[in-house]
């Protein structure tokens, strides 16, 4: 897997200079093609969102984003229905164009048996949502 923080966000978040309350995180899809890179800016990353039946260009807001124990970004899983389309790579970004990290589901994934492409957030991820971030080094 090659999950990539971009380059600063992290040290961004920790001195305030984004509060994510007031900011709009939303969730890309990024095709096999992409090669991650800390140092690249959105319009590049940009440049290899997928595209398909269901899924809708700059993809989909976060929803129900907290903090808990003070350094872990919490969201709700991210879906699409009536999804015909593959993906390999999530692009996490403040809105408009801010790069937060990318996840790399570790090949090119298609939605389930039910046509819906679902982003569950990590190992413990909870039945409505999951840890997102982790805003420290663990």
């Amino acid at each position: 897997m090659n999950n990539k923080v971009y380059k600063n966000i992290l040290s961004s978040f920790l001195m305030g200079e984004y509060n994510l309350a007031e900011v709009t995180l939303k969730l890309a899809l990024l095709s096999e093609n992409y090669i991650p890179n800390e140092n690249h800016d959105f319009d590049f990353i940009m440049l290899e969102e997928i595209s398909g039946t269901g899924y809708i260009s700059g993809g989909q807001e976060l929803a129900n984003v907290i903090i808990e124990n003070d350094s872990e970004l919490v969201a709700d899983h991210v879906q699409w229905s009536n999804a015909d389309f593959a993906a390999k790579f999530a692009f996490l970004y403040i809105a408009p164009d801010i790069p937060v990290a990318v996840f790399d589901f570790g090949e090119n994934r298609v939605p389930d048996g039910s046509d819906i492409f679902r982003v569950l957030w990590g190992p413990d991820a909870g039945v409505n949502s999951g840890v997102v971030l982790y805003l420290r080094h663990k």
